[in-house]
């Protein structure tokens, strides 16, 4: 029985998780550092004006994944090809309508309050989509990040590659999701909205391998939700 899911791209497998290809302990510290850090600034733990801890989040997610995967960064960035982006328009879809659904239920069960209107408080749609350009690359490697960790891990006692895919989607969904607590709303609801989100990203990732694929999905994802915000009509949505 094959150990990849029918939905992955089999040529290809989730790295270091098994030691191919092999980190070493220092490149393992940099990577468990750069998500420790990052965590802490994406739930607020760690004080910083929002232009710092933009910067400082943005550096400690993408660095150390940056440099665990030199000379092998073919293994996450690939060019989109033809066969990547029906995945990643289905996926991108789904995903959104999920969270517009997910929205209106939480604020139905008064899990959250449900706006009528919800503006930009500090950006224009211009200004904060620039942010989320920059900044969703930062979550793409850092959510990578937390799969690669939780894979090695994981894999270490389950010795199976499907149980210890599972249980790491779980693991990153929900300590993704925990970085909105607060921001996006309480824990429940960012369970529920960003943590099943995040489960799409995922496997849009391990049916292309390729975080470009999750990156521009995730672009489109959060531009569509800003641009509700600014007519008035979502809100506690982005991912």
């Amino acid at each position: 029985m094959s150990e990849f899911f029918k939905f992955e791209r089999i040529k290809e497998d989730i790295p270091f998780y098994n030691g191919t290809p092999e980190l070493s302990l220092v490149d393992w510290i940099a990577l468990i550092a750069g998500f420790v850090i990052s965590f802490l600034i994406y739930r607020g733990a760690i004080p910083l004006e929002p232009i710092p801890g933009l910067v400082v989040g943005f550096l400690a997610s993408v660095l150390p994944v940056l440099w665990v995967f030199r000379g092998n960064y073919s293994l996450i960035f690939k060019k989109i090809t033809r066969a990547d982006i029906k995945p990643m328009v289905i996926l991108t879809v789904v995903g959104f309508i999920y969270s517009l659904v997910a929205v209106g239920i939480c604020g139905v069960l008064g899990i959250i309050p449900m706006e009528k209107n919800i503006g930009l408080a500090v950006f224009t749609f211009s200004t904060e989509a620039v942010i989320l350009i920059v900044h969703l690359f930062a979550e793409e490697l850092f959510k990578l990040a937390i799969l690669l960790i939780s894979m090695f891990v994981v894999y270490k006692f389950a010795k199976n590659r499907k149980v210890s895919l599972i249980i790491s989607m779980i693991i990153t969904a929900v300590l993704f999701a925990a970085c909105h607590e607060g921001s996006s709303g309480p824990m429940l609801q960012v369970l529920i909205v960003q943590g099943v989100s995040t489960i799409f990203d995922l496997i849009l990732y391990l049916n292309t391998k390729n975080i470009v694929a999750t990156y521009i999905s995730h672009v489109v994802f959060d531009l569509a939700v800003t641009a509700l915000k600014v007519f008035g009509t979502a809100g506690a949505l982005s991912s």
